[in-house]
């Protein structure tokens, strides 16, 4: 049984945001590693928080988070956190809850 190719696109990252009443939802996809960190932090920085109570991160699709990517999440988590946001990430795998917990930023997550 021969496995499929693997293409460039399957090393990608894709944020996406999405606004639902008083919710941002940031949708993240992919891979999210030092090679695409400057996409994330990018893609972070255009979330439009005006109007919005609450941000969630949606990590279901996202197949893998190194340290920096994660500390990259954490930074604008707390970021909007200070803004008066509340935080939620929802679909996060054990081992980035695990490692949240190791590095002590899963309150900063809303990984509580």
């Amino acid at each position: 049984m021969n496995s499929p190719k693997e293409t460039a696109e399957d090393h990608t990252l894709r944020v996406e945001t999405v606004r639902r009443e008083d919710v941002a939802w940031v949708v993240l996809q992919g891979e999210a590693d030092l090679a695409t960190l400057q996409e994330l932090e990018a893609a972070l920085t255009r979330v439009q928080l005006d109007d919005t109570k609450a941000v969630h991160l949606h990590l279901a699709r996202l197949t893998f988070a190194d340290v920096a990517s994660l500390r990259q999440l954490t930074m604008f988590a707390r970021s909007a956190k200070q803004a008066g946001r509340d935080i939620r990430t929802c679909g996060a795998n054990p081992t980035l809850r695990k490692v949240a917990r190791l590095l002590e930023v899963h309150e900063d997550l809303g990984l509580v």
